[in-house]
């Protein structure tokens, strides 16, 4: 039994490809090639539209901004603050894909330090959701805080 292997399909894109690059990116395009610019603009109308999805529901969002106030005199160790990053980081749970087909997404935390002459104060910017789990996440390490 004899393997055949023709490669004819060769010369012909040869041939075409002698008459100009467009002609051949035409020939390309009609045998098959607008399959990759299909899947392109599939994936981009896609892309956009998971955007409009998160940006929409991201909108419906309500944030709160806490000022928390630490006396000087406590003594914490720096086990404190990790024991509370460690308590707020229990609130991101995997979505399920229902929620991420209606744009829905993880929300973020946002910590800072703010010194004013000398004045020391934390700001935590979170959704409403977690205000509870931030406060009482706060009083348990830190007691005196305001």
């Amino acid at each position: 039994m004899d393997i055949l292997l023709d490669f004819t399909f060769i010369y012909k894109w040869i041939a075409i490809g002698e008459k100009g690059p467009f002609i051949f990116a035409w020939y390309i395009f009609i045998k098959g090639g607008w399959l990759i610019f299909l899947y392109i603009i599939l994936w981009y109308i896609h892309r956009e539209w998971s955007i409009h999805k998160a940006i929409k529901w991201f909108k419906t969002q309500k944030f709160v901004l806490l000022a928390i106030d630490i006396p000087k005199d406590t003594e914490q160790t720096p086990k404190a603050i990790e024991q509370l990053f460690a308590t707020i980081s229990g609130a991101h749970t995997p979505l399920e894909w229902i929620e991420k087909f209606r744009g829905m997404f993880q929300l973020s935390f946002s910590l800072e330090i703010v010194s004013i002459d000398g004045y020391v104060q934390f700001l935590i910017r979170t959704p409403v959701q977690y205000r509870n789990l931030i406060e009482t996440a706060i009083f348990s390490q830190y007691p005196d805080a305001e």
